[in-house]
């Protein structure tokens, strides 16, 4: 038995009230002496707790640490595909590494990978992504019957979640530029990744990677990329909590997934025109190897970027940073 969880359960239904040494010896039938073991080792993890000779113990404050119970605790009976299994890690190479070694190995669909610390995280085009703690990095395993052009429609089904469930927790403005960076007053907030191991006409399955900066001191990002990052700390005002986070991403991602699975893309486009702050704007687009600009007009059936050209023509746009003009 998890006495130690037990422990922090029982405190957590009393919080800011004392529990006995005997209440807790008695429920979870171990002597005081193992109680109070279990006690000084959840302050080593950052727990504040308050002891008392007479009265027990009080929980005073919850550190900011990932936990694969709290959240499968917190999704309980919201869910129905993502997130059926977590998995924390405290310091991974990325998620989206693990997610594609246990998408190998036959991994369910909604399998989430989480981590404290990435040490090789990656964002689009091969660049390198921040992970210090603080923030959220997550992976999520999904299987679903699309064919292999048709992926970076659950790039765009992700950031639709991903923002529509900022918005709605917090009540901040969280927007989308094209294809997957969140943004909050033009400030990059968050992103995704999608890589997927695939045949000619059939998925076998695609790892999602989405990173959030939750409560990361911003004088962490390097000079050229503080000016153009946030965090939702910076935003809201206060730290959140990342179970909490977490727990509202993967609620409005399992909705929107089955949204998708269930009725296309029409919706998830719908959605996303809402939440472009690009669309109908001029923008300019750097590829790989040249740069365009025109009119942002929408999105093709498989979610590519159509720009109008000032000659009139129009150009679709697979991948690339786009930049707002005017």
């Amino acid at each position: 038995m998890d006495f130690t969880g037990r422990i922090i359960d029982l405190m957590k239904k009393n919080m800011q009230s004392f529990i006995s040494g005997e209440v807790l010896s008695r429920e979870l039938g171990i002597t005081r002496s193992a109680v109070w073991k279990r006690v000084k080792g959840l302050r080593t993890q950052g727990y504040i707790i308050e002891a008392s000779p007479s009265k027990g113990y009080r929980l005073l404050s919850i550190p900011d640490i990932l936990s694969s119970k709290e959240i499968k605790d917190s999704i309980n009976c919201s869910i129905q595909i993502i997130g059926k299994e977590v998995y924390v890690f405290q310091e991974i190479d990325s998620t989206n590494i693990k997610g594609m070694e246990l998408g190998d190995k036959g991994y369910s669909e909604g399998t989430i990978i989480l981590a404290e610390t990435q040490n090789m995280g990656k964002g689009r085009l091969g660049r390198s992504w921040i992970s210090p703690k603080g923030n959220i990095y997550l992976s999520v395993i999904l299987r679903p019957d699309i064919l292999p052009s048709q992926a970076p429609l659950i790039t765009l089904m992700a950031a639709v979640a991903s923002a529509s469930a900022l918005r709605n927790a917090f009540n901040i403005g969280v927007y989308i530029k094209w294809p997957n960076d969140l943004l909050i007053n033009s400030k990059k907030v968050g992103g995704i990744l999608t890589e997927m191991k695939s045949e000619i006409e059939r998925i076998n399955y695609i790892v999602l990677g989405i990173g959030v900066n939750v409560n990361m001191d911003s004088s962490l990002f390097p000079p050229d990329v503080r000016v153009n990052a946030t965090t939702l700390k910076e935003s809201v005002g206060r730290e959140l909590p990342r179970i909490e986070v977490i727990s509202v991403l993967l609620k409005e991602l399992d909705k929107w997934y089955k949204i998708f699975l269930n009725k296309g893309s029409g919706p998830v486009f719908d959605e996303w025109r809402r939440l472009s702050p690009s669309l109908g704007k001029r923008i300019k687009v750097m590829s790989l190897n040249r740069i365009i600009e025109g009119i942002a007009e929408g999105l093709d059936d498989y979610g590519g970027l159509i720009v109008r050209l000032d000659d009139g023509k129009t150009e679709k746009v697979v991948s690339g940073d786009v930049t707002v003009i005017n």
